[in-house]
């Protein structure tokens, strides 16, 4: 988890199996909203 510049905290974490890679990047801003 990180925190860019405007103060949103930012999740990103990945996945796989024998054939595919999943990326996910999640923002959770800071009324509590999201976005992906």
């Amino acid at each position: 988890m990180a925190i860019d510049q405007k103060g949103n905290a930012v999740i990103k974490f990945f996945t796989r199996n024998s054939e595919d890679r999943y990326n996910f990047i999640i923002k959770v801003f800071n009324n509590g909203s999201t976005a992906d």
